[in-house]
């Protein structure tokens, strides 16, 4: 499901069609080391569809985007990586804010910008309908900083590249970078998703999968 709400994404800037499959394959093979049927797995989808849904609304501004409040509910209460969605969430409404202040020729509406900020409020509220209440938001926090995981459990380590998985990481990684810098020009929520994807896989395994879902799209289209 998560593969298939990037590719819905990357079609919208009308990729090359060979480019799209070697891209999905390549992303594949990265995320090698973190695929299996585990809780995280629902972070991988919803995360998707989150990206497809809010890059839906810049296109079209229609209520899709209103989708997000009920998913988050389920995603709360499923697995504590919709804190990544969250944290994606703001990263692009801040640069939204930022691009519509600064006048940028492609900046959402006053209204568009608002409908995405009003939109992260409702789904970070709604998060805490579980049965660990506002406390589901700081949850995630003693697991991402915890001393015993980080020393003690692989996936949660730095990658170690010498480690033959993760050479289709490290290609992807690199050849994002570079196609970013040297292909047609990305807007500030790109470069702002991107830098924190890449410092995410940098520290964790695990989050390979979040590099992922926001690297391939730009991949694809430069």
């Amino acid at each position: 499901i998560g593969f298939i709400f990037i590719v819905l994404r990357s079609l919208s800037d009308k990729p090359n069609k060979v480019i799209l499959g070697i891209g999905l394959i390549l992303g594949a093979i990265a995320g090698y080391p973190v695929w299996g049927p585990r809780d995280q797995m629902f972070t991988f989808a919803f995360t998707a569809i989150m990206l497809w849904l809010i890059f839906r609304h810049f296109r079209t501004g229609d209520r899709w985007l209103w989708i997000l409040v009920p998913m988050f509910v389920l995603w709360g209460n499923m697995h504590s990586g919709f804190t990544g969605g969250l944290l994606f969430f703001a990263i692009i409404v801040i640069a939204e804010w930022i691009d519509y202040f600064l006048h940028h020729a492609q900046a959402l509406s006053r209204k568009g910008v608002t409908q995405l900020t009003i939109c992260l409020v409702l789904c970070t509220l709604v998060t805490m309908i579980n049965p660990n209440g506002p406390l589901i938001i700081l949850y995630p926090l003693f697991t991402q900083f915890s001393t015993a995981q980080q020393e003690f459990i692989q996936e949660w380590q730095s990658p170690n590249f010498q480690y033959g998985a993760l050479i289709a990481f490290e290609v992807l990684l690199i050849s994002t970078i570079v196609f970013v810098m040297y292909g047609k020009q990305a807007r500030l929520r790109d470069i702002l998703l991107l830098l924190v994807v890449i410092v995410m896989p940098l520290q964790s395994v695990r989050h390979i999968s979040f590099y992922i879902e926001v690297s391939l799209p730009l991949w694809v289209s430069n």
